[in-house]
């Protein structure tokens, strides 16, 4: 077991990254433009997942990085109770 996590421990290396999803009740589509501004004002990655609702993934370096910018999507858009 151990000779075989060796041969893919680099795969583990690097920075950690820290994520918080907001679960959003609007079309995909209307958030295209926050998804930009998110992008512009935080240090993040934004990743959407739609079906009934969309999930946005946001994801950034520093823990407080991604709670603020998904503090700001929740202000600007109509969440799921």
């Amino acid at each position: 077991m151990k000779a075989m996590f060796a041969s893919v421990a680099d795969e583990f290396d690097g920075t950690p990254t820290h994520t918080v999803v907001v679960d959003v009740d609007e079309p995909e589509s209307t958030l295209i433009e926050r998804f930009g501004s998110l992008r512009e004002r935080f240090d993040v990655s934004v990743g959407s997942y739609p079906g009934e609702t969309v999930s946005v993934k946001i994801t950034a370096r520093e823990p407080s990085e991604a709670e603020r910018a998904a503090d700001w999507l929740r202000e600007r858009s109509t969440l799921v109770e």
